[in-house]
């Protein structure tokens, strides 16, 4: 799920709000991390937005690397029921940030596929009821 969008011209998210005018977002509303990617005091808030490589310390002074927390985002996203279509989402609207059913890296690669093949991928991860995730870096393996 994304943060609240900004109306200060230099927010980075801007670009992808804007792309996202007139995509049906309805499958929002289902997702696992509602309430929990958008509520800064909830102490999931961060693992969606995190860097890999960066690290965090929590509300309660813990410290913890964003790999952790990205790992934390996508066992809630493997269990969503609309974990397709987020990231679906993510590559109609060329999101360049965040977990969005999938990594942050396999959203990426999927952009770059930007072909029906990519959407095809998260058809059958759909079909086969495989998290978007898993079928993402099976593929990735396999080419």
């Amino acid at each position: 799920m994304p943060r609240p969008v900004s109306t200060k011209s230099n927010n980075p998210i801007l670009k992808s709000a804007t792309c996202a005018q007139g995509q049906d977002d309805s499958w929002k509303q289902q997702a696992l991390c509602l309430g929990k990617s958008n509520n800064p005091n909830s102490p999931f808030y961060e693992a969606w937005y995190t860097d890999p490589w960066r690290v965090h310390t929590l509300h309660d002074g813990t410290k913890i690397s964003g790999a952790t927390l990205t790992e934390v985002a996508l066992q809630f996203c493997a269990m969503c029921p609309v974990q397709w279509d987020c990231a679906t989402w993510a590559i109609n609207v060329e999101e360049p940030y965040c977990v969005w059913g999938a990594s942050h890296e396999d959203i990426e690669w999927l952009q770059r596929k930007r072909s029906t093949r990519a959407a095809g991928d998260i058809e059958r991860a759909r079909r086969e009821g495989t998290a978007v995730q898993v079928m993402v870096r099976k593929l990735k393996l396999a080419i």
